[in-house]
């Protein structure tokens, strides 16, 4: 159960940092997914060139900096299809 702390956070803030939500394997095994669906279906591409570079990197990288997106991870892996439905996150 969440604290009126968290609910008012994720309302200012869109999101909300649990810890220890799911167990070290779980985690474990969620990692090796995203390494797994990354190299197998991920987009690389040259990162956003927004403002935001400008304040993360610097300008040497700003232009090499790649990133990598995977979206729907749930569509290629079980373990991932399991953490939409699983009873400690919804």
């Amino acid at each position: 159960m969440l604290t009126q702390e968290q609910v008012e956070f994720y309302h200012e803030n869109g999101y909300l940092k649990v810890d220890q939500l799911f167990k070290p394997t779980e985690t474990k095994e969620l990692a090796s997914e995203m390494v797994r669906i990354i190299n197998n279906w991920g987009q690389e591409t040259i990162g956003w060139p927004g403002p935001w570079r400008t304040r993360y990197l610097k300008e040497e990288d700003q232009q090499t900096t790649k990133a990598v997106f995977m979206h729907n991870p749930h569509f290629y892996s079980a373990a991932w299809g399991r953490v939409i439905f699983h009873e400690r996150l919804t």
